[in-house]
């Protein structure tokens, strides 16, 4: 089975994480042995999930594992796999020297990252015995750093190791086993900054990505029956009701608004359990989403 990545960003808090928890979980239910990706430090996906951070990859659920991922961290298992020795690894990473080097090199943590991502499809590096990787990744603005690291990089260094595997990890982003997701609430602002992006990976990197509205409500044909039932209520029944009518003609703005596009719609859950969630969005992406 050929390896697939996923790339899940978005403005922050347009529920990018459970959108990602959701496509990871979703390609396990498929019987696809599933990395789920958090950057940084441990956070959201280790709480949502119950683990405790730890060195390596977990199994939260049957062939679904969790990791979180670094740029240094990343760097120095990269060196750590040709090297072999720790201790020589360790030397190099405790230089401070190199420390400060790491910490500000442009792009070389950036570049760390998505060569991991990207190692088993080039076969070069440290193994990723996984049939398919996703990553939620950062927000709008630290996501094109990632992009835009290893084309920078190959374009500065254009033969050797590094020029040459910086030009295979953005060959790999672009090509067909990269698939890109960005989330946005039914909202104006969250939208417009999708397209944006949208726009700026086909102009800059030729990507083309799917858009995803997320916490999409749907009345269908009860939409008159509670325009009449917000005039009947009073107090917080009258406001709820009020409330969700603006909701949705705020979807209905956003929805002329992506006229031409074709973004794939995933439902507002209410349930307090977040688990409960990421598992009732990944059976709708499988009954309602083509892959």
């Amino acid at each position: 089975m050929e390896m697939n990545l996923k790339i899940v960003t978005g403005k922050g808090g347009v529920g990018k994480s459970i959108v990602a928890a959701a496509l990871a979980l979703r390609a396990a239910k498929e019987g696809k042995k599933t990395l789920l990706v958090e950057l940084g430090e441990p956070g959201f996906l280790h709480f949502l999930f119950h683990h405790s951070p730890r060195e390596g990859y977990q199994k939260v659920s049957e062939n679904l594992y969790l990791d979180c991922w670094s740029g240094e961290g990343s760097l120095r298992e990269y060196v750590h796999h040709w090297v072999r020795l720790q201790k020589v690894v360790s030397l190099f990473f405790d230089n401070p020297v190199m420390k400060s080097f790491i910490k500000t090199a442009p792009g070389l943590r950036e570049l760390a990252i998505m060569g991991k991502f990207t190692s088993g499809i080039r076969e070069w590096g440290p193994p990723l015995p996984f049939d398919e990787v996703v990553m939620d990744s950062y927000s709008t603005g630290h996501f094109l750093s990632l992009l835009r690291a290893p084309r920078g990089i190959y374009e500065m260094i254009r033969s050797g190791p590094m020029g040459v595997q910086s030009r295979r990890i953005f060959e790999v982003l672009k090509g067909p086993l990269t698939q890109y997701f960005l989330v946005a609430l039914p909202e104006q602002m969250p939208v417009q900054e999708m397209k944006e992006l949208d726009q700026t990976l086909q102009k800059e990197f030729q990507i083309s990505a799917q858009m995803v509205i997320n916490k999409w409500l749907e009345i269908g044909s009860g939409e008159e029956r509670l325009s009449q039932l917000a005039l009947s209520l009073e107090g917080q029944a009258r406001e709820f009701s009020v409330f969700i009518k603006k909701r949705l003609q705020r979807q209905r703005e956003v929805l002329e608004s992506l006229k031409g596009d074709q973004p794939l719609f995933l439902p507002l859950v209410l349930d307090m359990d977040l688990l409960h969630v990421v598992q009732t969005l990944s059976s709708y992406m499988a009954e309602q989403w083509t892959s």
